[in-house]
């Protein structure tokens, strides 16, 4: 959460806009400071106006963090050509994501997942009363195989992390209809963008989509790759290699600080 004044001001000098747009990006910012304090789980959900998205939130911090995550450090931008470009967003939490591929692309085609069901209502809500035509929203989990699977979340239901891996959920475990995304993809001639944030199951999505051929059918990915996991196998190397033998090159962004710590590495690919 941002605490001072001195940083709302550096983010939105920052941010790589208009006047007019970094004039909107400090009102959000303190907006969100002066809300942050607020109690968490409210009765009902809390929300911030981001340009001309009302986004609906369990909580100011969450909202904070996404925001500064998706709209100021852009880590989901991408350029296409067409007015209408097709985007798969592969763990949309409450859809802060989708907000943001909207403002760049009104009329872009979206296929959004997202298996917390707390997280999934306010998806749904937040396209809704935003009008976001074209956008399809799914209560799954992807994998690589169809029928259930357990999802680890949190009892609050404000939380930012769900996940097939108990280490990067929390301690409530449900089940949840598991889908390949493969069988979405199957029908689409082309698709943009992929973009995935799946908090450790990304390596089997991507091993089906290279295994049935429909990585073929994608531009673009941008992944948040979960590297040094508890209890998991270090498997970077071979989800490069799937990568560079299907004709991709990448950009990678991430930091550590100390040896064997737990790392959150976004990676862009591209077309060669």
């Amino acid at each position: 959460m941002i605490r001072t004044t001195i940083d709302i001001i550096k983010y939105a000098k920052q941010y790589p806009g208009t006047a007019s747009q970094k004039w909107s990006i400090f009102k959000i910012l303190t907006h969100l400071r002066i809300k942050g304090n607020s109690l968490p789980s409210p009765s009902e959900p809390v929300s911030i106006n981001i340009f001309k998205h009302k986004i609906l939130g369990y909580d100011f911090q969450a909202l904070d963090f996404l925001f500064k995550e998706v709209y100021i450090a852009k880590d989901y931008n991408f350029v296409s050509t067409k007015e209408s470009p097709v985007i798969i967003d592969c763990g949309s939490n409450i859809g802060m994501s989708v907000s943001y591929f909207k403002s760049l692309y009104p009329k872009s085609k979206i296929i959004a997942f997202e298996a917390n069901p707390d997280a999934h209502y306010l998806l749904k809500k937040n396209c809704d009363e935003n009008g976001f035509v074209n956008t399809q929203i799914n209560n799954v989990a992807l994998a690589d195989f169809d029928g259930h699977i357990s999802f680890f979340i949190s009892e609050y239901k404000g939380t930012l992390t769900g996940s097939v891996l108990p280490s990067r959920g929390g301690t409530k475990e449900l089940k949840i209809t598991a889908v390949k995304l493969s069988d979405y993809i199957k029908d689409l001639d082309q698709i943009d963008l992929v973009k995935m944030d799946v908090e450790g199951a990304e390596m089997p999505i991507i091993r089906d989509l290279h295994q049935t051929g429909s990585l073929s059918k994608i531009n673009e990915l941008i992944v948040e790759y979960y590297h040094n996991m508890p209890n998991e196998e270090s498997s970077l190397s071979e989800f490069l290699q799937i990568f560079e033998s299907s004709g991709f090159d990448y950009s990678i962004r991430t930091n550590f600080f100390d040896l064997k710590a737990f790392q959150n590495i976004l990676i862009h690919f591209y077309r060669k």
